[in-house]
């Protein structure tokens, strides 16, 4: 399958994005920088040539009357607008007066706008956002997602959001910055009511294993081919590793389905029908339990898997003390990041199966519904998320 990804824009994740956006150095080719033109007023010339000779005076004079139409006044420039956008983080930026600084001393020149900054810490996002909409307060652009307080298809529902099929027609390098299909994935009732915040778009699954192990117990990663596959890993962990985790994940480790031909909305992959199965009473799912049973009680699987958060398996991986991890959205590139979640130790991803486009909606900007400036606040999304994204 072919793999496609495309640069995020450097807004949103909100924290990461507009840090992102703050070292831009470089010149938008599609910045709307109206300078007045400059005058060129052409004065009448006045020759006076007196000859100072005995013979008579003889003087020449050239009168040029002219009426440049440049000397009519220049309209006068709008004033700036300013949007206010609303996103999250889970730390409060302690310099967060001179991010916004920098960010409207980059979009002011090119979109005759600023921007007032608005973090709000993740866990208080979906509350705070819900009672601004529910008292109908003006604002511009908010951070949506289809996780946690993003709470993307119940604000559509509300109609919170503004629908951007028409304005989009007047953004065409944002339009075509970003593929059809992720345009799709975001439509409810067929309309577009976010822009995606895009990364990778095609992901797959497998599991980051610390390299250390791999070379000192001499594991075979090309014998992995899927997720029964890493047992024998575990128990060689398990059995001479007394102080690492084979294997640590939250509650979720293991959705039952993809790897047993099955979506995770309980349909068989590639049926083309989408006919809703009862996984619960199907042979795989029975002996995806027993695996599962099977590595717990031995030992290999993290023994509060159960109850962990994700904030504590944060803190176990970067203690280095465990081994494997199951990742549901391998990327290219991602042992990098993953090298600094396991405590600075390098990882090597085993991929069980293929690249696919698993969508966007995970990480959206939108335009809410009270907005006094949606064109302008698009503007600045098609800003920040079309080229030359290389010097931003």
């Amino acid at each position: 399958m072919k793999v496609w990804r495309i640069s995020m824009a450097p807004l949103v994740l909100a924290s990461l994005m507009i840090m992102l956006l703050v070292s831009a150095c470089g010149n938008n080719n599609n910045s709307n920088t109206n300078a007045p033109a400059a005058d060129n007023n052409n004065n009448a010339a006045a020759t006076n040539t007196t000859n100072a000779t005995n013979t008579p005076d003889t003087t020449t004079t050239t009168n040029t009357d002219t009426t440049d139409a440049t000397n009519d006044p220049a309209p006068a420039e709008e004033p700036p607008v300013e949007l206010t956008y609303y996103y999250i983080v889970y730390d409060m930026p302690a310099d967060q007066q001179a991010v916004e600084d920098a960010v409207n001393a980059y979009i002011k020149p090119k979109i005759n706008a600023t921007i007032k900054l608005k973090p709000i810490i993740e866990s208080g996002y979906k509350d705070k956002i819900n009672t601004m909409l529910a008292a109908g307060e003006n604002f511009d652009l908010l951070w949506t997602s289809n996780w946690g307080g993003g709470d993307y298809d119940n604000k559509v529902a509300k109609g919170a959001l503004l629908p951007l099929d028409d304005l989009l027609n007047n953004a065409p390098a944002l339009k075509d910055a970003i593929p059809q299909v992720a345009w799709d994935d975001t439509r409810v009732d067929g309309k577009i009511y976010g822009v995606p915040n895009m990364q990778i778009a095609a992901k797959a699954e497998g599991f980051a294993i610390q390299k250390r192990f791999i070379e000192k117990y001499n594991i075979d990663v090309n014998s992995i081919h899927s997720q029964m596959d890493i047992e024998p890993v575990l128990k060689t962990i398990h059995d001479n590793e007394p102080d690492i985790i084979p294997i640590a994940s939250t509650s979720n480790m293991f959705d039952f389905g993809r790897q047993y031909g099955y979506a995770a909305q309980g349909y068989k992959l590639g049926d083309p029908n989408y006919t809703i199965i009862d996984t619960v009473d199907k042979p795989e799912y029975k002996t995806f339990l027993d695996t599962m049973r099977r590595w717990y009680t031995s030992g290999y699987i993290y023994k509060d898997a159960a109850t962990m958060k994700d904030d504590q398996l944060v803190a176990l991986l970067g203690s280095g003390k465990v081994a494997v991890e199951w990742n549901t959205t391998m990327k290219p590139g991602g042992e990098v990041d993953d090298k600094k979640r396991f405590g600075n130790n390098d990882v090597v991803y085993v991929r069980v199966s293929e690249p696919e486009f698993t969508g966007v909606r995970a990480t959206m900007n939108s335009i809410s519904r009270t907005s006094k400036n949606p064109e302008k606040a698009l503007e600045f999304l098609q800003l920040t998320s079309t080229p030359p994204r290389s010097s931003i």
